[in-house]
């Protein structure tokens, strides 16, 4: 019917899952309970995701991560959508935080890619923020079909999920 196989709905998250699309990232707080935050994360080709932040500012997730290393990330579709139910990516992840030389190779390569962060220079960022680089171990996606198909009423309730 109009579920994509899992090759195909590969290459649908990884451009699902990017900029502009906001996502949710839910980590673990200090008493065990879940807690989220919105923010623009985008999914790598290596089925990796990073947040960069600024370690001195004494960021929650920082410390969350380290404590705890599951991460779930949540793309989802804000728009109207095609199908009867919503377009949603689930990403269930590892995270550790990251300082010093993977925070440089991060400002490169945004720098590279036309990024500007105005007042911050290579080495205040290396002193200053910390990358929490999270690897995808799961993907779940919900209410993708085929171009020009929609979802019968039995696919409906099902999505894909696959590990990485």
């Amino acid at each position: 019917m109009g579920m994509p196989s899992i090759e195909e709905m590969r290459q649908i998250v990884l451009e699902f899952c990017r900029p502009p699309r906001i996502s949710q990232m839910v980590t673990i707080d200090r008493n065990g309970l879940p807690t989220g935050r919105t923010l623009g994360a985008t999914l790598n080709p290596d089925y990796t995701v990073d947040i960069i932040t600024i370690a001195t500012l004494g960021f929650k997730r920082i410390e969350q991560v380290q404590r705890n290393p599951g991460v779930l990330f949540i793309w989802w579709e804000r728009e109207a959508t095609p199908g009867p139910v919503p377009r949603v990516v689930f990403a269930k992840c590892l995270g550790e935080v990251l300082t010093g030389e993977p925070v440089l190779a991060w400002y490169d390569r945004a720098v590279a890619a036309g990024r500007t962060f105005e007042g911050v220079t290579r080495e205040q960022a290396a002193e200053r923020w910390a990358l929490i680089h999270c690897q995808v171990k799961q993907f779940r996606a919900e209410g993708f079909t085929r171009p020009g198909e929609t979802l019968a009423r039995e696919e409906i309730r099902y999505g894909l999920t696959w590990k990485v």
